[in-house]
């Protein structure tokens, strides 16, 4: 939020979706905008709102079991 206060993106009804990956260590990698109807200001603050959080938590054994050692995903934003 302090991000979009600071820049302001007028970007409403606008969708972001981010591919990243993230490792059972908590880590995250390969961040990119795969799909974007925002600005180039509006879509890198989507980027870095994920890769600026890393590293997280690492995963427990149960999530391992589940997950594997890395899972790939995508999150989308919506600017209302």
């Amino acid at each position: 939020y302090q991000e979009i206060e600071f820049f302001q993106p007028i970007d409403t009804a606008a969708r972001v979706q981010v591919r990243f990956r993230i490792k059972a260590d908590g880590t995250v990698d390969n961040v990119e905008a795969v799909r974007s109807t925002a600005s180039k200001i509006a879509t890198v603050i989507c980027e870095t709102a994920i890769s600026k959080r890393s590293p997280f938590r690492p995963w427990t054994q149960e999530m391992v079991k589940v997950f594997g050692k890395e899972r790939w995903l995508n999150v989308v934003f919506h600017y209302r």
